[in-house]
């Protein structure tokens, strides 16, 4: 999946997917998002909010097993 920054704090993949970052006090957290806005995923793991991008449109996709 490709990400491209729409902000200082925001990525939107290609296929609509949307990565938001904001701050803590201590750290950031991520909330990845489906293109209809639903939460996928909130943690301060940035890969693991890809992943979840990843993993949501391959099962709606139907790719995975």
């Amino acid at each position: 999946m490709n990400w491209k920054a729409i902000s200082k704090h925001c990525m939107s993949s290609d296929e609509g997917y949307l990565l938001s970052k904001y701050a803590l006090q201590e750290g950031h957290a991520y909330v990845a998002r489906t293109p209809a806005g639903k939460i996928l995923h909130s943690g301060k793991d940035l890969a693991k909010a890809k992943a979840a991008c990843v993993e949501h449109l391959n099962l709606t996709m139907g790719i995975a097993a």
